[in-house]
This record gives C-alpha cells, structure tokens and sequence, in this order.
C-alpha cells in the first residue's frame, strides 16, 4: 500500500515541482558546513542538449528542467540527496504532503506561511497562485500539459488551501 502511495504522490509531483512559477529565495538545504555563500558571481553549466524554454509552462526538456528546479518553487521538490530517499519528494510550498481522498481523485495541498514572491512583488504566495500557475500551464498545451489531461478542477478555499481534483487515477498515481 505504501509503495502505490508513493507512486501516486511521485506522478502528481512530477506534473507539480514547478507549475508554481514563484522565484526561489531560500534554498532547500543549507550550505555545506564551513562554506560561506557568495553573492553574484557567474555559473557555467555544461550540458549535452539545448534548453527549449525557462518558462515552467513550456519547458520539456530536461535540460531545461534543470534551471527550472532550481529558479521556481513547486508544492513539493525532490531533495538533493542521494536514492533512496532522493527519489521521494518532500513538501515545498506545501507545509507538508497533501492529503488524498480515498478514491484517489481529490489532493488537497496547504501551503506553508511566511514565503513571498521575490522584488518586486515581494508578497505572501497565495493558493490562487498556485492555482493561477497550475491553469497557466494546462491552458498553454504546451510542455508538460499533456500530463495535466486529468485535472479537472483547481481551487483555492482559503490564501493557504489548494484542491486538485481529478477525472481519473492514472496508472502512475493508482493507490
């Protein structure tokens, strides 16, 4: 049971990690001990494809993924840290995993308090965002759309409360 539900949770998070198109301002984990962070500065990437967008609503590839992971905040992340416990994910904007409804079709995310949009915004993160982000990217068909095929409804209770429902349990996501 426990393998299926991570299963489950695996899927939506992949379809999940950054529709939120909210600018990271705090890193996951911590520097390593020892290492002072420094502000600015120039980071080279080599890569092995090109990068088809840094529009979360667009990008496919997974070179492209990985600036996305590391510019926008998702409900929930993969951690950077080595299998087994890096291939689970871990909450994000979300203040913890999301509840799911016993049929499968119903997430419901609460988000975490005290994260804001960076400059100029500079305000909370709100669900109607997420939900915004979510639409954006479903009504955008492009990118990774085709695998939102089975939401049905977004929507957004309270400033802190995000409910997903779906038309069918994927097989990715079956509990």
């Amino acid at each position: 049971m426990a393998a299926h539900y991570h299963r489950r949770i695996f899927a939506l998070t992949a379809i999940l990690l950054t529709l939120t198109a909210c600018p990271s301002k705090a890193p996951l984990r911590s520097p390593s001990p020892g290492v002072t962070p420094i502000k600015g500065g120039t980071l080279r990437v080599l890569l092995d494809d090109d990068v088809d967008s840094l529009d979360p609503s667009r990008a496919s590839r997974p070179s492209a993924w990985f600036f996305v992971r590391a510019l926008y905040r998702g409900l929930l992340a993969f951690p950077d840290v080595p299998a087994p416990d890096g291939g689970n994910p871990v909450p994000d904007l979300a203040s913890a995993m999301p509840s799911v409804s016993p049929d499968g079709l119903t997430y419901r995310f609460h988000l975490r308090g005290g994260i804001k949009f960076g400059a100029p915004a500079s305000r909370p993160i709100r669900a109607s965002d997420v939900r915004a982000s979510i639409q954006r990217v479903i009504s955008s068909g492009l990118g990774i759309a085709p695998f939102l095929s089975s939401i049905t409804s977004i929507t957004a209770p309270d400033d802190a409360s995000l409910v997903i429902s779906l038309s069918r349990v994927t097989p990715d996501s079956r509990a």
